[in-house]
């Protein structure tokens, strides 16, 4: 088994222990183990119980969904720096998609058990993966705006009827609206933020300004599992 990795800004390169301190850092530590995938070993599926996110160190992770017809859409390839799995860990809610190893790959895992009671027992981490939440919330927003600027500059071009009903199928397929969206994000930031007021806040405020709308996620989405 290899050891931790016991350098601090490794640890801060992933955004949701940027804030953290050197001594909440070393707990964070504690609670990872090491994994090591071989090119092809499913991760996790849809639908399972999320007990544990990822830390990627080497490697690809592959992250899809396969519709009602089977067929498999790449929803995003994960490269080392990148934080795997996490939503189900925050929110206690199922996978939302099946994750598998690219290539070979290797990373820690942080249980979801140990991770919420680190949480619960560290105010300054539960108030970091508020600001954490907010942040990419944020982010979601401005790509939203961003894409929605981007095809309103695009002429709509005439597809044929088959083409048309395809596009539509599987667009349908991945539709979700963000004010649900938002409120489950919203209801899990309220959830951490045992002192993270003034956090909870500027996100709330970020919340209210959205308007409720559907998008459908394309295979640039972020996933987040």
């Amino acid at each position: 088994m290899a050891e931790i990795n016991k350098s601090l800004a490794f640890w801060r390169s992933f955004p949701i222990f940027e804030e953290l301190p050197k001594e909440l850092i070393d707990e964070v530590m504690a609670l990872a183990q090491w994994r090591r995938w071989s090119a092809g070993t499913v991760i996790f599926q849809r639908g399972e119980e999320g007990n544990y996110m990822i830390l990627l160190t080497e490697g690809r992770i592959k992250v899809s969904l396969f519709t009602t017809h089977g067929k498999e859409l790449s929803l995003r390839h994960f490269e080392p720096g990148s934080l795997v799995g996490e939503m189900s860990v925050l929110d206690g809610e199922p996978r939302s998609a099946d994750a598998a190893a690219a290539v070979a790959s290797e990373g820690y895992v942080i249980g979801k058990k140990e991770f919420r009671a680190f949480m619960a027992r560290n105010s300054a981490a539960a108030d970091a993966v508020v600001n954490f939440l907010c942040k990419r919330l944020r982010e979601t927003n401005q790509q939203l705006e961003n894409d929605r600027a981007l095809q309103s500059r695009c002429p709509r071009r005439a597809v044929p009827a088959g083409v048309r009903s395809a596009r539509y199928t599987a667009k349908t397929c991945l539709i979700a609206p963000i004010s649900t969206l938002r409120s489950t994000r919203w209801s899990l930031v309220r959830s951490l933020a045992l002192r993270g007021r003034g956090s909870t806040e500027r996100c709330w405020n970020s919340r209210k300004r959205g308007r409720s709308r559907a998008v459908a996620i394309s295979s640039t989405a972020t996933f987040r599992g």
